[in-house]
């Protein structure tokens, strides 16, 4: 249909959602990036992530679900996953 985005599909386990499976990655880039850094961004109890820094994921993937996008944001992260596997410098930007 001409004048619309047509993004290719993701492929994702049985029942998960694009929405679903970027949030859980972005989760796990938070944690493995914030849990080496000064406890600032930790809260106390469980050394879990900081309501401020989860605050701020709950607004960006708004925008991205809202807009339609977690598809592609997972394509760019399955490229730029692929490309380091393989010993290939890559980095995307959101």
């Amino acid at each position: 249909e001409l004048g619309k985005r047509h993004f290719p599909g993701f492929d994702l386990p049985s029942g998960r959602t694009a929405a679903d499976e970027l949030r859980r990655l972005c989760l796990e880039g938070l944690r493995s990036r914030y849990t080496t850094v000064e406890k600032r961004w930790l809260d106390a109890p469980g050394g879990d992530l900081h309501s401020d820094v989860l605050a701020r994921l709950d607004r960006e993937l708004d925008v991205i679900n809202t807009l339609g996008f977690a598809s592609y944001f997972l394509i760019c992260w399955d490229f730029v996953r692929h490309a380091r596997e393989r010993g290939i410098p890559a980095s995307a930007r959101g």
